[in-house]
């Protein structure tokens, strides 16, 4: 009779546990996390994204349009740079991310004090001839450091979902263009001739380097010469926003590459803050570059020689 009593006492008790198992889910086995939650909008394959639009209500304020593998950003009429495609693509992809975890409104009285009514800031997202992937209103940030409302075109709920999408996009022309100065194949180099305080060449041959100054030339060492060449190879400027640039010239370089294609850099300065400005054959608008920039390109050529190997210790009789 006891051991029947302590077999149902144990049926209850291990049913009792299943079930606050279930309830108080103290381990969150069946807890709906952000990342599980249903997706905002669909999947966006970014190879298909060919312009995207960034409008205030109906007034549109950048257009981006994608040309071959590049993207180009637009302002107005007839002012459109090259722009930073890496940005737009990584900002794109970060779309998918977005979740249907924590609604925060589906009353269109309260678009206007979340930021996301029909005349206020916009992503419109199209593929080819125009046609519309996605369009999103990016709203005010959110209850948590790096959360954003939105809503979809069309649709009345409101989400605040993770990440700083209203500030990836409400930026100026200026800065989504693409800062890059100079761009090149470092093992295509031949030659790159140097001005400024001092003045001298740098030649490749099957040898390896030669530095030429004053007329002579010496071998030139490689670690000093190569972290030159690929500086230059991948220059990025800092801002096209640059305000009373001091454009005294500082120094230029001279690029010449195996495929007889010549580039020159120019660089003006130094203005306050110890900020350079630079301008490129690759990039004709002035840009800012800062200081150890500078520093890293324009060395003292006798650095820049490579030191004789040191004589033999004479052998002992």
């Amino acid at each position: 009779m006891n051991q029947n009593k302590n077999i149902v006492l144990t049926i209850v008790a291990s049913m009792l546990l299943v079930i606050g198992v279930f309830v108080n889910d103290p381990f969150g086995w069946f807890d709906e996390s952000y990342q599980t939650s249903d997706p905002l909008m669909e999947k966006l394959n970014v190879d298909s994204v060919e312009k995207i639009t960034i409008s205030r209500g109906s007034k549109s304020s950048l257009v981006f349009t994608k040309t071959n593998e590049d993207w180009f950003v637009s302002v107005g009429k007839g002012t459109s740079a090259k722009a930073n495609k890496s940005d737009i693509e990584k900002n794109l992809l970060k779309f998918s991310t977005m979740r249907k975890y924590n609604e925060v409104t589906s009353s269109k009285e309260k678009y206007t004090q979340f930021e996301v009514g029909d005349d206020d800031f916009n992503i419109e997202i199209m593929g080819s001839n125009n046609i519309i992937i996605a369009k999103l209103f990016l709203g005010k940030k959110g209850s948590g450091t790096a959360t954003t409302l939105v809503r979809l075109d069309k649709e009345e709920e409101v989400y605040s979902v993770n990440g700083t999408f209203r500030s990836d996009w409400d930026k100026s022309f200026n800065q989504f263009r693409d800062r890059t100065i100079l761009n090149f194949n470092k093992e295509n180099v031949e030659s790159l001739k140097f001005n400024g305080k001092q003045s001298y060449t740098i030649n490749r041959d099957k040898a390896g380097w030669k530095i030429k100054t004053f007329g002579v030339s010496k071998p030139g060492n490689p670690s000093t010469i190569d972290p030159i060449v690929s500086s230059l190879s991948t220059l990025v400027g800092s801002s096209f926003d640059i305000k009373n640039p001091n454009l005294i010239r500082f120094g230029t370089v001279e690029v010449t590459l195996s495929s007889k294609v010549n580039l020159k850099l120019e660089i003006f300065g130094p203005g306050l803050g110890k900020t350079y400005i630079a301008k490129s054959s690759m990039l004709a608008d002035l840009i800012s570059i800062p200081e150890y920039k500078v520093n890293a390109l324009f060395k003292d050529s006798k650095g820049l020689i490579q030191k004789a190997a040191p004589a033999p210790a004479p052998k002992k009789k």
